[in-house]
């Protein structure tokens, strides 16, 4: 919806017309609607498009909400486990700690920001075990705060019509972890 303006402006008419007919016309037009409390429905058209508004933001929240938590169940479900790069050998873990940067409002922003949509980033953190193991190293670089016991790997892997950027991060004691993933636009030839 967000990526398509005239389809967001459509559904939130469309809404607001079904919305006049009251909130059980409404959740039966959009079954999605029936994990959101029933409400008053604003009389007037130009409060009933306001309204739409609302919901439809609520139910945007409400997904990434959802999304957020099936990913972590999965991501859950592979941390600790030794994942290694086909290319360069390097072993690499999803951390506990780290699942929350890869799922965090501010990954997620990065994508955003980046032309790709919350679910895409979601797609590719789902899909994190298979990219690394098929990344291509980029760089390594020291930490920018200046800890001179971590270093900072980047990898970059192909997913679907992206570069997911993966970040390692490796101490002497801990390893590599990944750290997190945004998905840039894939560079021109």
């Amino acid at each position: 919806i967000n990526k398509n303006p005239e389809f967001k402006a459509k559904v939130t008419k469309e809404l607001a017309d079904t919305l006049s007919k009251g909130w059980d016309s409404a959740v039966k037009q959009y079954p999605i609607l029936e994990s959101l409390q029933p409400r008053y429905i604003v009389k007037n058209e130009k409060g009933r498009i306001a309204q739409s508004k609302a919901i439809l933001k609520e139910v945007e929240k409400e997904e990434i909400y959802r999304l957020r938590e099936s990913t972590k169940q999965m991501l859950h479900n592979i941390a600790g486990k030794n994942i290694t790069n086909a290319h360069d050998g390097r072993i690499a873990q999803v951390s506990k700690k780290n699942i929350g940067k890869m799922v965090s409002d501010k990954a997620i922003a990065k994508s955003v920001a980046n032309g790709f949509s919350a679910m895409e980033h979601f797609n590719a953190v789902n899909d994190i075990e298979s990219l690394y193991k098929n990344a291509i190293f980029k760089e390594t670089t020291a930490d920018k705060h200046g800890e001179i016991y971590l270093k900072i790997h980047r990898y970059n892997a192909q997913f679907e019509n992206a570069n997911a950027l993966i970040t390692l991060k490796e101490t002497t004691e801990h390893g590599s972890k990944i750290y997190t993933l945004e998905l840039e636009e894939l560079e021109a030839p």
